[in-house]
This record gives C-alpha cells, structure tokens and sequence, in this order.
C-alpha cells in the first residue's frame, strides 16, 4: 500500500502515501511497548468515580433498616460498595462489603479505618453482583474514626493473588449517618 502511493506523480498522493506509511509504522512500533511490573504491595486502585455517601432505608418485618453507601467505579464498572447498615432490631452499625468477582477469595479482605490497625475478613459468599465478606461490626474506635472523616482501606488480592486497595472517601459520611440514626 505504501508503494503504491508513492508511484502517483501528483505530490498530494506521495503526501498522503507517506504519511500513511508513518502511520502505520508508528502504530505497528506502539503495540510493541512492554508491560509495567506489577507493584509487590497493595497500591489504591485508580477511581474514575465515586458517587459520595448515598442514603436509603427500606421496611421489612424487622422494622426500619437503614445504610448510607460509597459505590466505587474503574473503567465505569463497579468495583467496590460499601455499607454502613443500622437496623431496627440491632443499633449497633455493621460494616457489609461487596468486592468485585475475580476476588481471590482464601485472601479475604483487610480493612483499615485511616491509619488504625487493619482487620481481617473472611469472604462468605460469592454471587452474581460480587463476592462478600463477614458483616463486621463497628467499633466505637472505627466509628470514630469514619465519624471524622478518615478514609477506609480494603484491600484484598485479585485472581492472580496480586494485591489491590481500594480508598473508601471518608468525606460526607458524618451527614450520611445523622440521616441513617
């Protein structure tokens, strides 16, 4: 193709000719790029979007069960939600996470509230929409701690058991729970 261009006397068509020529060179070069090292620890997954802390409640025989949620997304997929949950029946707030499918599940999950220690969960289950650790029950410490707007870290490992961290925004959760109590 490159040839043939060039063989036209019109100086537009050899224009054209090597342009397209360069083109396709470069991006022939481009597709031979190598691929960047996997990091050895748990970097932040990059957010294109979080939504900020959604509030809902809904009734069931139970009584009034209420959570705020932080939704994050790559790629304009979900990757990570978060809730916190206040139910009727138990006051005491509970932390339930659904990770993305493909979560190496023996690794569970670690959680860490700003810069407290991290704890471990189990994963229970795995559906459709995602896979789930263990409803964690929140300490005093941890809300504290969410109640001043630290960050959440859960981390967890992917299908090839390499680390991944996704940063929960602290920011609006102090207004999202007065709405939920």
């Amino acid at each position: 193709m490159c040839n043939q261009a060039k063989m036209g006397t019109s100086g537009v068509k050899l224009v054209l000719g090597t342009a397209l020529c360069i083109l396709a060179f470069s991006s022939e070069v481009g597709g031979q790029t190598a691929q960047p090292k996997a990091p050895a620890e748990a970097q932040p997954a990059p957010a294109l979007s979080t939504r900020g802390w959604e509030v809902s409640c809904d009734s069931g025989a139970a009584g009034l069960s209420c959570f705020a949620r932080q939704r994050i997304y790559r790629d304009r997929r979900r990757v990570l939600t978060v809730y916190v949950v206040a139910r009727a029946e138990d006051p005491a707030p509970k932390l339930a996470i659904r990770l993305p499918l493909g979560t190496y599940l023996p690794a569970g999950a670690l959680i860490q509230f700003g810069k407290g220690e991290a704890k471990q969960l189990l994963i229970e289950r795995c559906s459709q929409r995602g896979c789930y650790p263990a409803e964690y029950p929140l300490t005093e410490a941890d809300m504290a701690a969410m109640l001043k707007g630290a960050n959440l870290t859960v981390s967890t490992k992917d299908q090839k058991q390499q680390p991944v961290a996704y940063v929960v925004q602290g920011e609006g959760f102090p207004a999202a729970y007065a709405k939920i109590r």
